[in-house]
């Protein structure tokens, strides 16, 4: 017994349309042409400065709360000491957020600068 010819696209199909998942596609290029620098370069180079920016803020804001910590010689278990070390930690923790969100935004920025290439 032989099994049915299967149609090109049939697998596809079995998932409903507004169900799958969106996946954004690259722009099509003929092979061999490369397209002209457009604004999607310009904007994820903004947003990863932007990001690079963020990401100095915090990290400038968690020197700042570190200095001030070896300032006061807040090692003690004071309330001030533990507020202040409790700063550093949501600062520290700031800081991990926005390199991680840097970083993605320079592997996002460097993806689209090798369409370009």
């Amino acid at each position: 017994m032989s099994k049915p010819a299967r149609t090109p696209g049939a697998a596809r199909e079995s998932v409903p349309r507004e169900t799958a998942p969106q996946v954004p596609s690259a722009p099509f290029v003929p092979s061999g042409e490369k397209p002209s620098v457009g604004t999607d370069l310009r904007e994820a180079t903004l947003a990863y400065r932007a990001a690079i920016e963020t990401h100095n803020a915090r990290v400038d804001e968690y020197n700042a709360i570190a200095d001030e910590i070896q300032r006061r010689q807040a090692w003690d278990d004071s309330a001030q000491s533990r507020a202040l070390r409790a700063r550093l930690e949501r600062a520290r923790a700031e800081v991990e957020r926005t390199r991680a969100n840097a970083e993605a935004m320079r592997v996002r920025m460097e993806e689209i600068r090798a369409r370009y290439r």
